[in-house]
């Protein structure tokens, strides 16, 4: 369609810039506290869907510890804030052991559990400065840490995701030609093996100064093609349906607007022109 009303001709695709980003999950920012109080409710849910019968669900406590363990955490209290962590992870353990006795030798729940469990033991094991794969949301495990090098957002969680849009603007602007999520978090350089290997010489360092026009694409997609919290084949169909529905600018457009200007400044010039003559 983009190529029948001519905003998009084969020599706009002859170059295009690459860049990744990250498409952000809907989690909260995953803190230690919230964590272990996400994972006891997530079970405590579960618990209630299949009928387990809990000794003790720990909910109010559970929340009350969570809630003040933020409030040591702001102030700095960091001794009040590791005992309310050491509250929230001994209610998660006991609720994790109550569990696996009630289900032990049930194969039907002991299935349903498998992965939840596994998730609040990862949860209740997993320290804050620890090296390795680690749990950023009870809900979504396939949610990774990743660090952009922004001053305001040092640390993005959800998936790294590669847009590809042409070079050069077409008569209908910039299109968004491809994209991919790329999940493990790999390294940029890792994701154009081809370009890297070529070397970077010649007219690609002209080429690299383009790199900036991928940037409000992007921007564009997150508040409006909803990238973030959202699919990426959405956004990606969203963002060139509307390039695609604006027809491309006459081609003279730009002269006649210059004639226009040009010809009202004379008008304006010759009667200011004519007023001083007759005074």
């Amino acid at each position: 369609m983009a190529h029948e009303v001519g905003a998009l001709r084969g020599q706009d695709l002859k170059r295009v810039t690459v860049d990744t980003t990250v498409q952000p999950k809907a989690i909260t920012f995953p803190t230690d506290a919230r964590l272990l109080h996400a994972a006891i409710k997530g079970l405590n849910r579960l618990a209630t869907k299949h009928g387990v019968s809990l000794r003790q669900s720990y909910s109010r406590v559970a929340k009350a510890a969570a809630m003040m363990a933020g409030r040591y955490a702001y102030t700095k209290q960091f001794k009040r804030h590791q005992r309310q962590l050491r509250i929230l992870r001994s209610r998660l353990g006991r609720i994790i052991r109550d569990i696996r006795r009630k289900i032990e030798g049930r194969p039907v729940l002991e299935e349903a559990f498998a992965l939840p469990l596994g998730r609040a033991t990862q949860i209740r094991s997993q320290q804050q400065r620890q090296r390795g794969w680690k749990l950023y949301s009870f809900h979504a495990p396939e949610v990774e840490c990743i660090g952009k090098g922004k001053a305001a957002a040092p640390y993005e969680f959800g998936v790294k995701a590669s847009i590809v849009t042409n070079n050069r603007p077409a008569p209908g602007g910039q299109f968004v030609l491809h994209a991919r999520a790329l999940p493990d978090n790999p390294y940029d350089g890792h994701t154009l093996r081809d370009v890297i290997e070529d070397g970077v010489f010649g007219i690609i360092k002209g080429e690299l100064r383009r790199r900036s026009a991928i940037e409000p694409v992007i921007g564009h997609l997150k508040a409006e093609g909803h990238l973030g919290r959202g699919t990426r084949w959405r956004c990606r169909k969203r963002h060139p349906l509307r390039r695609r529905l604006q027809l491309p600018p006459h081609p003279r457009l730009a002269e006649n607007l210059l004639r226009l200007i040009l010809i009202a400044l004379w008008r304006t010039f010759a009667t200011q022109t004519a007023t001083i003559r007759l005074y």
